[in-house]
């Protein structure tokens, strides 16, 4: 955790199911990455670009997003997030079953995070 990408450039990175909790991600590039079932949980993206993102899934409990360009309320809506997650002021938090502060809300993306990285495999012939 805590990896320092501030700046990277990760336009189409394939990043399912990937761990970036409490990542520095201010400035980052993420126009069309696929971050679904990541879990991005306190990171700081902070004007990062998200243009196009494959969000599905993707936990962003207490993450920051203020300044991140290209989020919409549809990015928002397939996400896992908290009351502590900041969002763009130009955003409506979710009220939906991902949005809620219950215990079982890890556990429940858990299991969809499990299905986003099989997804992802490599599929052998």
């Amino acid at each position: 955790d805590r990896a320092h990408l501030e700046g990277a450039l990760l336009d189409w990175a394939h990043l399912e199911g990937a761990l970036l909790d409490r990542a520095h991600l201010e400035g980052a590039l993420l126009d069309w990455a696929h971050l679904e079932g990541a879990s991005l949980d306190e990171a700081n993206l902070q004007g990062a670009s998200l243009g196009e993102a494959h969000l599905f899934d993707a936990r962003i409990d207490g993450a920051n997003l203020v300044g991140a360009n290209g989020l919409t309320d549809a990015h928002l809506d397939s996400c896992w997030g908290n009351l502590q997650t900041q969002l763009p002021e130009s955003l409506t938090r979710p009220v939906n079953e991902r949005w809620d502060d219950s215990d079982d809300g890890f556990g429940r993306w858990f299991a969809r995070r499990e299905s986003c990285r099989a997804e992802a495999r490599p599929r052998k012939a």
